[in-house]
C-alpha cells in the first residue's frame, strides 16, 4: 500500500501542476476570482499559525515555515481560482453563501448551512456504523488511545485544526480538482458524475496508511467523497465545509468510545 499511497500523492502533484498551467495559460489569475483566492489563502495560512503557535509547534525551522506557507498560498490560490472559474462554466453556484444572487439568495445560503450540517451528520454516523461493524485499529498497530475536548488556547488550536483540514481537503478535491476534471470530461450529468468519482477515489488514496486493515479506511472516505462531491454540486462550496468540519469535531470524541 505505501506504493499505492506514494503513487496516488504523485498523481496528486501531477494534477494541481496542470490546473496551476492551465490557469496561467488561460489568465485565470484576475479578479473576480483572485480575491477568493488570496482571501482563502490567507484564512488558511492564519489557520495554520494557529496550530503551530498553539499546538506547541517542534522547533522547526523559520525558513521552512517560509517555503511552506508560500507553497500553501500558491496552492490554496491555484485551486480556488480554477475551481471557481470551472464552476461557473459549467453553470453552478459554488459560494450561496458568500456569493448569494438576488433571486433566493438568501434560502439558498440556509439550505447550504442545513444540508452541510446533515450531512455531517450522516458521515459521522456512516463512519461509527463501519467501526463498530470492523473493528479496525491503528495502521502501527498500537492500542487505541482515549481522547477528550481540549480546553483553553488547546481548544483554539483543535479547532484551528478542523478548519485546516475541511477548508483544505475541499478546496482541493471538490471545489478545485472536481470541477476542473469536470471541464474536461464533459458538462453533463456523467461527466460531472465521473469527475466525482475521480476525485473522490484520490482524496480516498490519500488517507491510506491510517488504519488497519487499509480497506476499512477506504470504504469510510470513499462514500464521504461521493456524498460531498454531490453536495458541492447541489448546495455548493460551503455546504461541504460545514459537513467535513462536522465530521472531523464528533469523530475524534466517537472513535476511541466505540474501538477503545
Amino acid at each position: 500500500m505505501d506504493v499505492l499511497a506514494l503513487s496516488a500523492n504523485l498523481l496528486l502533484i501531477a494534477v494541481l501542476v496542470a490546473m496551476f498551467v492551465e490557469a496561467t495559460a488561460r489568465r485565470l489569475f484576475v479578479p473576480p476570482w483572485l480575491r477568493y483566492g488570496l482571501a482563502a489563502a490567507a484564512l488558511m495560512l492564519a489557520a495554520e499559525l494557529a496550530v503551530s503557535l498553539l499546538g506547541g509547534g517542534q522547533g522547526v525551522p523559520a525558513w521552512f515555515y517560509a517555503v511552506a506557507a508560500a507553497v500553501l498560498a500558491a496552492r490554496v490560490v491555484t485551486e480556488t481560482v480554477v475551481g471557481l472559474a470551472a464552476a461557473e462554466r459549467l453553470g453552478l453556484r459554488p459560494l450561496p453563501l458568500l456569493r448569494p444572487r438576488s433571486d433566493g439568495g438568501g434560502r439558498r445560503a440556509l439550505v447550504a448551512v442545513v444540508a452541510g450540517l446533515a450531512c455531517g451528520l450522516v458521515l459521522a454516523a456512516w463512519s461509527t456504523a463501519l467501526f463498530l461493524l470492523t473493528g479496525p485499529g491503528p495502521a502501527d498497530g498500537g492500542p487505541v488511545m482515549p481522547w477528550r475536548m481540549p480546553g483553553g488556547a488547546a481548544l483554539i488550536g483543535f479547532l484551528a485544526g478542523v478548519l485546516v483540514t475541511a477548508l483544505g481537503e475541499e478546496l482541493t478535491f471538490r471545489l478545485g480538482i472536481q470541477n476542473w476534471l469536470a471541464t474536461h470530461l464533459g458538462r453533463g450529468a456523467a461527466g460531472y458524475g465521473t469527475a466525482v468519482v475521480l476525485a473522490s477515489a484520490l482524496w480516498s488514496l490519500g488517507h491510506l496508511g491510517r488504519m488497519d486493515p487499509e480497506w476499512v479506511k477506504i470504504a469510510q472516505i470513499f462514500p464521504a467523497g461521493l456524498l460531498l462531491g454531490w453536495l458541492f454540486r447541489r448546495c455548493g462550496f460551503e455546504a461541504c465545509v460545514t459537513a467535513h468540519a462536522v465530521l472531523n469535531l464528533i469523530m475524534p470524541q466517537v472513535t476511541p468510545r466505540v474501538l477503545g
